[in-house]
Protein backbone atom coordinates (compact mmCIF):
# COMPACT_ATOMS: atom_id res chain seq x y z
CA UNK A 1 0.00 0.00 0.00
CA UNK A 2 1.01 3.68 0.20
CA UNK A 3 4.50 4.24 1.72
CA UNK A 4 3.72 7.93 2.42
CA UNK A 5 2.30 7.13 5.84
CA UNK A 6 1.43 10.72 6.73
CA UNK A 7 -0.93 10.95 3.75
CA UNK A 8 -2.32 7.47 4.37
CA UNK A 9 -3.11 8.44 7.97
CA UNK A 10 -4.78 11.60 6.73
CA UNK A 11 -6.97 9.59 4.34
CA UNK A 12 -7.92 7.01 6.98
CA UNK A 13 -9.01 9.74 9.39
CA UNK A 14 -11.20 11.36 6.76
CA UNK A 15 -14.94 10.68 6.81
CA UNK A 16 -15.12 11.24 3.03
CA UNK A 17 -14.75 8.95 0.02
CA UNK A 18 -11.13 9.33 -1.07
CA UNK A 19 -9.07 7.05 -3.35
CA UNK A 20 -5.34 7.18 -4.08
CA UNK A 21 -4.14 5.43 -7.25
CA UNK A 22 -0.64 5.01 -8.64
CA UNK A 23 -0.65 7.53 -11.50
CA UNK A 24 1.51 5.24 -13.69
CA UNK A 25 -0.03 1.79 -13.12
CA UNK A 26 -3.48 2.94 -11.92
CA UNK A 27 -3.19 0.42 -9.05
CA UNK A 28 -5.22 1.29 -5.95
CA UNK A 29 -2.89 2.35 -3.12
CA UNK A 30 -5.20 3.64 -0.37
CA UNK A 31 -8.87 4.37 0.26
CA UNK A 32 -10.70 6.02 3.13
CA UNK A 33 -12.89 4.04 5.51
CA UNK A 34 -15.97 5.51 3.83
CA UNK A 35 -14.92 3.84 0.55
CA UNK A 36 -14.21 0.49 2.26
CA UNK A 37 -17.68 0.45 3.79
CA UNK A 38 -19.40 1.34 0.54
CA UNK A 39 -17.47 -0.95 -1.84
CA UNK A 40 -17.60 -3.90 0.62
CA UNK A 41 -14.19 -5.28 -0.47
CA UNK A 42 -11.64 -6.67 1.99
CA UNK A 43 -8.22 -5.02 2.33
CA UNK A 44 -6.57 -7.82 0.36
CA UNK A 45 -9.15 -7.52 -2.40
CA UNK A 46 -8.70 -3.74 -2.60
CA UNK A 47 -4.93 -4.20 -2.86
CA UNK A 48 -5.46 -6.01 -6.17
CA UNK A 49 -7.82 -3.46 -7.71
CA UNK A 50 -7.11 -0.90 -10.45
CA UNK A 51 -8.92 2.33 -11.22
CA UNK A 52 -10.93 1.04 -14.25
CA UNK A 53 -12.21 -1.90 -12.21
CA UNK A 54 -13.82 0.40 -9.68
CA UNK A 55 -14.79 3.25 -12.03
CA UNK A 56 -16.25 0.81 -14.49
CA UNK A 57 -17.35 3.38 -17.06
CA UNK A 58 -13.80 4.66 -17.59
CA UNK A 59 -11.07 2.82 -19.51
CA UNK A 60 -7.34 2.73 -18.78
CA UNK A 61 -6.69 4.99 -21.77
CA UNK A 62 -9.12 7.58 -20.42
CA UNK A 63 -7.47 7.51 -17.03
CA UNK A 64 -4.00 7.87 -18.60
CA UNK A 65 -5.26 10.88 -20.55
CA UNK A 66 -6.48 12.46 -17.30
CA UNK A 67 -3.13 11.76 -15.63
CA UNK A 68 -1.22 13.40 -18.51
CA UNK A 69 -3.37 16.53 -18.32
CA UNK A 70 -2.91 16.80 -14.56
CA UNK A 71 0.80 15.93 -14.51
CA UNK A 72 1.74 18.50 -17.16
CA UNK A 73 -0.30 21.20 -15.46
CA UNK A 74 -2.67 21.57 -18.41
CA UNK A 75 -5.43 21.49 -15.78
CA UNK A 76 -5.21 21.49 -11.99
CA UNK A 77 -8.31 19.37 -11.44
CA UNK A 78 -10.73 17.25 -13.47
CA UNK A 79 -14.36 16.80 -12.49
CA UNK A 80 -16.66 14.34 -14.24
CA UNK A 81 -19.68 12.13 -13.71
CA UNK A 82 -19.11 8.39 -13.97
CA UNK A 83 -20.22 4.99 -12.61
CA UNK A 84 -18.74 3.16 -9.62
CA UNK A 85 -19.09 -0.62 -9.18
CA UNK A 86 -19.30 -2.38 -5.80
CA UNK A 87 -18.27 -5.93 -4.90
CA UNK A 88 -21.88 -7.20 -5.15
CA UNK A 89 -22.11 -5.88 -8.73
CA UNK A 90 -24.35 -2.93 -7.94
CA UNK A 91 -23.48 0.44 -9.45
CA UNK A 92 -24.24 4.06 -8.72
CA UNK A 93 -23.65 7.39 -10.41
CA UNK A 94 -20.95 9.53 -8.79
CA UNK A 95 -19.24 12.87 -9.27
CA UNK A 96 -15.50 12.24 -9.38
CA UNK A 97 -12.85 14.91 -8.81
CA UNK A 98 -9.33 13.98 -9.90
CA UNK A 99 -6.07 15.70 -8.93
CA UNK A 100 -2.37 14.86 -9.14
CA UNK A 101 0.15 14.82 -6.28
CA UNK A 102 3.87 14.15 -6.73
CA UNK A 103 5.23 12.32 -3.68
CA UNK A 104 8.79 11.18 -3.19
CA UNK A 105 8.01 7.49 -3.58
CA UNK A 106 5.16 7.61 -6.06
CA UNK A 107 3.17 9.80 -8.44
CA UNK A 108 -0.37 9.75 -7.05
CA UNK A 109 -3.75 10.20 -8.72
CA UNK A 110 -6.19 11.32 -6.02
CA UNK A 111 -9.92 10.81 -6.55
CA UNK A 112 -12.68 12.22 -4.36
CA UNK A 113 -16.23 11.07 -5.00
CA UNK A 114 -19.77 11.74 -3.88
CA UNK A 115 -23.21 10.75 -5.10
CA UNK A 116 -24.13 12.42 -8.37
CA UNK A 117 -27.64 13.19 -7.11
CA UNK A 118 -26.61 14.64 -3.74
CA UNK A 119 -24.92 17.90 -2.97
CA UNK A 120 -22.34 16.68 -0.45
CA UNK A 121 -20.42 19.44 1.38
CA UNK A 122 -18.13 16.91 3.06
CA UNK A 123 -16.93 15.71 -0.34
CA UNK A 124 -15.80 19.21 -1.14
CA UNK A 125 -13.92 19.31 2.15
CA UNK A 126 -12.26 16.01 1.25
CA UNK A 127 -11.22 17.49 -2.07
CA UNK A 128 -9.45 20.29 -0.26
CA UNK A 129 -7.90 17.73 2.04
CA UNK A 130 -6.58 15.75 -0.90
CA UNK A 131 -5.00 18.88 -2.32
CA UNK A 132 -3.78 20.05 1.05
CA UNK A 133 -0.36 21.16 -0.11
CA UNK A 134 -1.95 23.70 -2.45
CA UNK A 135 -4.11 25.23 0.24
CA UNK A 136 -1.87 25.41 3.29
CA UNK A 137 -0.35 28.91 3.76
CA UNK A 138 3.20 27.62 3.87
CA UNK A 139 5.41 24.67 3.01
CA UNK A 140 3.95 21.31 4.03
CA UNK A 141 6.71 18.75 4.61
CA UNK A 142 7.61 15.35 5.93
CA UNK A 143 11.14 14.43 6.91
CA UNK A 144 12.77 11.39 8.42
CA UNK A 145 15.94 10.87 10.46
CA UNK A 146 17.22 7.31 10.23
CA UNK A 147 19.09 5.47 12.97
CA UNK A 148 22.39 6.72 11.49
CA UNK A 149 21.31 10.32 12.10
CA UNK A 150 20.84 11.21 8.42
CA UNK A 151 17.92 13.60 7.89
CA UNK A 152 16.06 13.49 4.58
CA UNK A 153 12.84 15.01 3.29
CA UNK A 154 10.21 12.49 2.15
CA UNK A 155 7.75 15.09 0.98
CA UNK A 156 7.76 18.81 0.22
CA UNK A 157 4.74 20.61 -1.17
CA UNK A 158 4.84 22.86 -4.21
CA UNK A 159 5.33 25.91 -1.96
CA UNK A 160 8.92 24.73 -1.56
CA UNK A 161 10.29 26.95 -4.33
CA UNK A 162 8.45 30.04 -3.08
CA UNK A 163 9.83 29.61 0.45
CA UNK A 164 13.28 28.05 -0.05
CA UNK A 165 14.08 29.13 -3.60
CA UNK A 166 14.52 25.57 -4.90
CA UNK A 167 12.16 22.81 -6.10
CA UNK A 168 11.38 19.77 -3.90
CA UNK A 169 13.51 17.51 -6.11
CA UNK A 170 16.67 19.42 -5.09
CA UNK A 171 16.11 18.50 -1.45
CA UNK A 172 15.11 14.91 -2.23
CA UNK A 173 18.40 14.44 -4.08
CA UNK A 174 20.63 16.04 -1.42
CA UNK A 175 19.75 15.32 2.24
CA UNK A 176 22.10 18.05 3.53
CA UNK A 177 20.79 20.83 1.31
CA UNK A 178 18.31 22.24 3.82
CA UNK A 179 20.91 22.42 6.61
CA UNK A 180 23.30 24.21 4.25
CA UNK A 181 20.68 26.95 3.76
CA UNK A 182 20.59 27.75 7.49
CA UNK A 183 22.94 30.61 8.28
CA UNK A 184 25.89 29.75 10.52
CA UNK A 185 24.61 31.63 13.59
CA UNK A 186 21.37 29.59 13.66
CA UNK A 187 22.71 26.12 12.84
CA UNK A 188 23.44 25.18 16.45
CA UNK A 189 19.90 26.00 17.61
CA UNK A 190 18.53 23.86 14.75
CA UNK A 191 20.69 20.87 15.77
CA UNK A 192 19.78 21.23 19.45
CA UNK A 193 16.03 21.50 18.92
CA UNK A 194 15.96 18.67 16.36
CA UNK A 195 17.85 16.40 18.75
CA UNK A 196 15.62 17.33 21.70
CA UNK A 197 12.48 16.63 19.65
CA UNK A 198 13.85 13.25 18.52
CA UNK A 199 14.80 12.17 22.04
CA UNK A 200 11.69 13.45 23.81
CA UNK A 201 9.29 12.88 20.89
CA UNK A 202 8.08 16.41 21.57
CA UNK A 203 6.95 19.01 19.04
CA UNK A 204 9.73 20.55 16.98
CA UNK A 205 9.43 24.34 17.17
CA UNK A 206 12.27 26.24 15.54
CA UNK A 207 12.74 29.73 14.17
CA UNK A 208 15.82 30.67 12.20
CA UNK A 209 17.27 32.33 9.12
CA UNK A 210 18.00 30.71 5.78
CA UNK A 211 20.07 32.13 2.94
CA UNK A 212 18.25 32.05 -0.40
CA UNK A 213 20.98 32.09 -3.04
CA UNK A 214 18.58 32.70 -5.92
CA UNK A 215 17.39 35.94 -4.36
CA UNK A 216 20.58 36.86 -2.46
CA UNK A 217 18.54 37.35 0.66
CA UNK A 218 18.11 36.07 4.22
CA UNK A 219 14.64 34.85 5.14
CA UNK A 220 13.24 34.06 8.58
CA UNK A 221 11.25 30.81 8.72
CA UNK A 222 9.18 29.15 11.40
CA UNK A 223 9.25 25.35 11.38
CA UNK A 224 6.63 23.43 13.37
CA UNK A 225 6.42 19.63 13.22
CA UNK A 226 5.17 16.62 15.16
CA UNK A 227 7.51 13.61 15.51
CA UNK A 228 6.63 9.92 15.38
CA UNK A 229 8.87 6.98 16.27
CA UNK A 230 9.01 4.63 13.28
CA UNK A 231 11.17 2.05 15.04
CA UNK A 232 13.97 0.74 12.83
CA UNK A 233 13.07 3.37 10.22
CA UNK A 234 13.96 6.20 12.64
CA UNK A 235 11.99 9.32 13.58
CA UNK A 236 9.55 10.94 11.20
CA UNK A 237 8.30 14.53 11.44
CA UNK A 238 5.27 15.96 9.66
CA UNK A 239 4.72 19.68 9.76
CA UNK A 240 4.73 23.12 8.22
CA UNK A 241 7.29 25.83 7.40
CA UNK A 242 6.14 29.43 7.10
CA UNK A 243 7.78 32.72 6.20
CA UNK A 244 7.96 34.97 9.28
CA UNK A 245 10.40 37.52 7.86
CA UNK A 246 7.86 40.36 8.05
CA UNK A 247 7.03 39.81 11.73
CA UNK A 248 10.73 39.41 12.58
CA UNK A 249 11.48 42.65 10.75
CA UNK A 250 8.82 44.39 12.82
CA UNK A 251 10.32 42.95 16.01
CA UNK A 252 13.79 44.11 14.99
CA UNK A 253 12.44 47.59 14.24
CA UNK A 254 10.84 47.72 17.70
CA UNK A 255 14.10 46.58 19.32
CA UNK A 256 16.02 49.14 17.29
CA UNK A 257 13.59 51.86 18.38
CA UNK A 258 14.04 50.84 22.01
CA UNK A 259 17.81 50.87 21.56
CA UNK A 260 17.67 54.34 20.04
CA UNK A 261 15.44 55.55 22.90
CA UNK A 262 17.89 54.09 25.42
CA UNK A 263 20.78 55.80 23.66
CA UNK A 264 18.82 59.06 23.58
CA UNK A 265 18.08 58.70 27.29
CA UNK A 266 21.76 58.11 27.98
CA UNK A 267 22.64 61.12 25.85
CA UNK A 268 20.15 63.31 27.73
CA UNK A 269 21.56 62.08 31.05
CA UNK A 270 25.03 62.94 29.80
CA UNK A 271 23.88 66.47 28.92
CA UNK A 272 22.25 66.85 32.34
CA UNK A 273 25.41 65.68 34.08
CA UNK A 274 27.48 68.15 32.05
CA UNK A 275 25.11 70.94 33.05
CA UNK A 276 25.21 69.85 36.70
CA UNK A 277 29.00 69.82 36.54
CA UNK A 278 29.00 73.35 35.11
CA UNK A 279 26.63 74.64 37.78
CA UNK A 280 28.61 72.85 40.51
CA UNK A 281 31.81 74.43 39.22
CA UNK A 282 30.23 77.89 39.03
CA UNK A 283 28.83 77.59 42.54
CA UNK A 284 32.11 76.39 44.00
CA UNK A 285 34.52 78.53 42.04
CA UNK A 286 32.54 81.73 41.53
CA UNK A 287 29.94 82.09 44.25
CA UNK A 288 31.92 80.16 46.85
CA UNK A 289 35.06 82.07 45.98
CA UNK A 290 33.24 85.39 46.15
CA UNK A 291 31.85 84.61 49.59
CA UNK A 292 35.29 83.61 50.85
CA UNK A 293 36.73 86.86 49.49
CA UNK A 294 33.89 88.80 51.09
CA UNK A 295 34.67 87.24 54.48
CA UNK A 296 38.32 88.23 54.19
CA UNK A 297 37.44 91.79 53.19
CA UNK A 298 35.03 92.09 56.12
CA UNK A 299 37.74 90.93 58.51
CA UNK A 300 39.89 93.76 57.19
CA UNK A 301 37.03 96.22 57.72
CA UNK A 302 36.40 95.02 61.30
CA UNK A 303 40.01 95.78 62.17
CA UNK A 304 39.58 99.38 61.03
CA UNK A 305 36.55 99.96 63.28
CA UNK A 306 36.67 100.80 67.00
CA UNK A 307 36.10 97.67 69.13
CA UNK A 308 32.62 98.10 70.59
CA UNK A 309 30.12 95.42 71.75
CA UNK A 310 27.80 96.23 68.83
CA UNK A 311 30.58 95.94 66.21
CA UNK A 312 31.74 92.63 67.70
CA UNK A 313 28.20 91.29 67.66
CA UNK A 314 27.74 92.27 64.00
CA UNK A 315 31.12 90.76 63.08
CA UNK A 316 30.27 87.39 64.62
CA UNK A 317 26.81 87.33 63.02
CA UNK A 318 28.05 88.19 59.50
CA UNK A 319 30.93 85.68 59.69
CA UNK A 320 28.50 82.92 60.72
CA UNK A 321 26.10 83.92 57.92
CA UNK A 322 28.88 83.74 55.33
CA UNK A 323 30.09 80.38 56.72
CA UNK A 324 26.55 78.94 56.53
CA UNK A 325 26.20 80.20 52.95
CA UNK A 326 29.52 78.61 51.95
CA UNK A 327 28.44 75.33 53.60
CA UNK A 328 25.11 75.45 51.70
CA UNK A 329 26.92 76.07 48.43
CA UNK A 330 29.18 73.09 49.06
CA UNK A 331 26.17 70.89 49.87
CA UNK A 332 24.21 72.02 46.81
CA UNK A 333 27.28 71.49 44.62
CA UNK A 334 27.82 68.01 46.07
CA UNK A 335 24.18 67.08 45.43
CA UNK A 336 24.50 68.28 41.83
CA UNK A 337 27.69 66.32 41.19
CA UNK A 338 30.02 65.19 43.96
CA UNK A 339 33.55 66.27 43.15
CA UNK A 340 34.66 62.97 44.63
CA UNK A 341 33.57 61.38 41.33
CA UNK A 342 36.74 62.84 39.86
CA UNK A 343 38.65 60.47 42.16
CA UNK A 344 36.90 57.41 40.68
CA UNK A 345 33.75 55.35 41.11
CA UNK A 346 34.98 53.35 44.15
CA UNK A 347 35.92 56.51 46.08
CA UNK A 348 32.57 58.11 45.14
CA UNK A 349 30.51 55.12 46.33
CA UNK A 350 32.51 54.91 49.57
CA UNK A 351 31.83 58.64 50.13
CA UNK A 352 28.13 58.09 49.36
CA UNK A 353 27.89 55.35 52.00
CA UNK A 354 29.53 57.59 54.63
CA UNK A 355 27.27 60.52 53.73
CA UNK A 356 24.08 58.48 54.15
CA UNK A 357 25.38 56.94 57.38
CA UNK A 358 25.88 60.42 58.86
CA UNK A 359 22.53 61.70 57.57
CA UNK A 360 20.38 58.68 58.53
CA UNK A 361 22.13 57.56 61.70
CA UNK A 362 22.29 53.87 60.68
CA UNK A 363 25.35 51.86 59.57
CA UNK A 364 26.17 51.78 55.86
CA UNK A 365 28.78 49.07 55.20
CA UNK A 366 30.78 49.48 51.98
CA UNK A 367 32.60 46.41 50.58
CA UNK A 368 34.63 46.03 47.40
CA UNK A 369 37.22 43.67 45.92
CA UNK A 370 39.13 46.48 44.22
CA UNK A 371 40.47 49.90 45.13
CA UNK A 372 39.99 51.31 41.65
CA UNK A 373 37.96 50.52 38.53
CA UNK A 374 39.12 51.74 35.15
CA UNK A 375 35.86 52.91 33.64
CA UNK A 376 34.68 55.63 31.30
CA UNK A 377 33.34 58.63 33.30
CA UNK A 378 30.26 58.51 31.06
CA UNK A 379 29.56 55.12 32.65
CA UNK A 380 30.64 55.85 36.22
CA UNK A 381 28.30 58.83 36.66
CA UNK A 382 25.08 56.94 35.69
CA UNK A 383 26.14 54.00 37.89
CA UNK A 384 26.71 56.38 40.81
CA UNK A 385 23.28 57.94 40.23
CA UNK A 386 21.59 54.50 40.34
CA UNK A 387 23.22 53.63 43.68
CA UNK A 388 22.42 57.13 44.96
CA UNK A 389 18.74 56.68 44.02
CA UNK A 390 18.68 53.27 45.71
CA UNK A 391 20.06 54.82 48.92
CA UNK A 392 17.50 57.64 48.73
CA UNK A 393 14.69 55.06 48.41
CA UNK A 394 16.00 53.23 51.48
CA UNK A 395 16.01 56.47 53.46
CA UNK A 396 12.45 57.35 52.41
CA UNK A 397 10.67 53.98 52.45
CA UNK A 398 12.66 51.01 53.76
CA UNK A 399 12.59 51.66 57.56
CA UNK A 400 15.92 49.81 57.61
CA UNK A 401 18.40 49.61 60.49
CA UNK A 402 21.40 48.59 58.35
CA UNK A 403 22.52 48.90 54.72
CA UNK A 404 25.33 47.29 52.74
CA UNK A 405 26.80 48.37 49.40
CA UNK A 406 28.85 45.74 47.57
CA UNK A 407 31.03 46.38 44.51
CA UNK A 408 32.69 43.49 42.66
CA UNK A 409 34.90 43.81 39.57
CA UNK A 410 35.14 40.51 37.62
CA UNK A 411 37.29 42.02 34.88
CA UNK A 412 34.55 41.89 32.28
CA UNK A 413 31.55 42.86 34.38
CA UNK A 414 30.82 45.18 37.28
CA UNK A 415 28.42 43.84 39.92
CA UNK A 416 26.87 46.22 42.45
CA UNK A 417 24.44 45.29 45.20
CA UNK A 418 22.55 47.60 47.57
CA UNK A 419 21.13 45.54 50.43
CA UNK A 420 18.88 46.67 53.29
CA UNK A 421 17.07 44.86 56.11
CA UNK A 422 13.93 46.97 55.89
CA UNK A 423 10.27 46.31 55.19
CA UNK A 424 10.74 45.25 51.55
CA UNK A 425 9.00 46.43 48.40
CA UNK A 426 5.39 45.52 47.72
CA UNK A 427 5.09 43.41 44.54
CA UNK A 428 2.32 45.59 43.11
CA UNK A 429 4.26 48.79 43.77
CA UNK A 430 7.35 47.29 42.13
CA UNK A 431 5.47 47.06 38.82
CA UNK A 432 3.52 50.29 39.30
CA UNK A 433 4.16 52.71 36.40
CA UNK A 434 4.14 55.58 38.89
CA UNK A 435 7.26 54.17 40.63
CA UNK A 436 9.50 56.56 38.75
CA UNK A 437 12.53 55.95 40.98
CA UNK A 438 12.67 52.23 40.19
CA UNK A 439 11.89 52.80 36.52
CA UNK A 440 14.59 55.46 36.26
CA UNK A 441 17.18 53.12 37.80
CA UNK A 442 16.21 50.26 35.48
CA UNK A 443 16.31 52.49 32.40
CA UNK A 444 19.72 53.93 33.32
CA UNK A 445 21.19 50.44 33.69
CA UNK A 446 19.54 49.22 30.47
CA UNK A 447 21.01 52.20 28.60
CA UNK A 448 24.46 50.99 29.74
CA UNK A 449 23.77 47.53 28.33
CA UNK A 450 23.41 46.09 31.84
CA UNK A 451 20.83 44.21 33.91
CA UNK A 452 18.83 45.57 36.84
CA UNK A 453 17.04 43.20 39.23
CA UNK A 454 15.18 43.53 42.53
CA UNK A 455 14.71 40.76 45.08
CA UNK A 456 12.44 41.65 47.96
CA UNK A 457 10.14 40.08 50.50
CA UNK A 458 7.74 41.52 53.04
CA UNK A 459 9.70 42.37 56.21
CA UNK A 460 12.73 40.59 54.69
CA UNK A 461 14.50 43.56 53.18
CA UNK A 462 15.51 44.27 49.59
CA UNK A 463 18.47 43.46 47.34
CA UNK A 464 19.01 45.66 44.28
CA UNK A 465 21.51 44.09 41.86
CA UNK A 466 23.19 45.88 38.98
CA UNK A 467 25.28 44.09 36.33
CA UNK A 468 27.13 46.35 33.87
CA UNK A 469 29.59 45.06 31.22
CA UNK A 470 33.05 46.64 31.50
CA UNK A 471 33.60 47.00 27.75
CA UNK A 472 33.97 49.95 25.45
CA UNK A 473 30.60 51.19 24.27
CA UNK A 474 29.61 53.46 21.42
CA UNK A 475 28.07 56.27 23.46
CA UNK A 476 26.33 59.26 21.92
CA UNK A 477 28.38 62.42 22.30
Amino acid sequence: MLEETWLADLIHESGNEVYIFDANSLALLEVSEAVRRDLQYTNNELAEKYAPQIMSALSSDQFQKFVTQLRTGEVSQISLQTTRQRKDGSRDEIILQLSFLQLQTVSALIAVSHNAHTEHPSARRAERLAQIEAHVPGLLFQMRQNTSGILQFNFLSQACHDLLGQPPEAFYANPTRFFSLIIKEDQESWREQLQFSAIQLSALNWEGRVWIEAWQDNKWISLRATPRDEGKDGIQWSGLMTNISHSKQQQEEILQSRKELAELSLHMDSIKEQERERIERDLHDDLGGNLSALKMMLEHVWKQLPPTPYIEERRIYLNELIDRSITSIHKIAADLRPSILNAGLIAALDWLAQEHQEQNGIPYLFRTNTSEIIIDPKLSTPIFRVVQEACNNIRKHAQASAVEIHVFDSGTELLLEVIDNGCGIDEQKRHDHSSFGLRCMAERVAALGGQFTIASGKDKGTIISIHVPLVERDLIH
